[in-house]
């Protein structure tokens, strides 16, 4: 499929396309990127994440951490490993499939730490600051 109208118009085919094959209603999109996913961690200051299975990173983006080995359970990580992790299909059994499972899981770790009892205080500013993460959305701030 070839968007020809613009990158928005892409998104809305790919959704209408997967709800056509899936028989599952998509109401709303969010595109991000691993940027955000760095600038969110960074902004609850690290993040612990469950990871569900073995998974070694064949194709980091940082050189230090080719090849390395992350078992699966909870893990601490800081912005990079985050990137790295949620980046990684290449050693996974399930793949592209596998990617978004540890996506995730990445966001589930960004909200309990965003909601953690030390971020409270911070949960307006960090709300104000998801528009700063999101690429695009058919979402309006009242939703978001």
């Amino acid at each position: 499929m070839k968007a020809t109208n613009s990158a928005k118009k892409g998104v809305e085919e790919v959704v209408k396309a997967v709800v056509e094959l899936t028989g599952v209603p998509i109401n709303y999109y969010v595109e991000s990127n691993y940027g955000s996913f760095q600038a969110m961690v960074d902004t609850v200051v690290g993040i612990e994440m469950n990871v569900p299975f073995y998974l070694k990173l064949t194709h980091p983006w940082y050189a230090e951490n080719k090849n390395k080995v992350i078992n699966a359970g909870t893990h601490s990580f800081d912005r990079n490993m985050v990137a790295e992790v949620v980046h990684e299909r290449y050693s996974l059994a399930s793949g592209e499939y596998g990617s978004q499972k540890l996506q995730k899981e990445a966001l589930k770790g960004i909200a309990k730490k965003a909601l953690s009892p030390n971020n409270i205080t911070n949960l307006p500013s960090l709300v104000k600051s998801i528009p700063n993460f999101v690429i695009a959305t058919n979402m309006s701030p009242k939703i978001c």
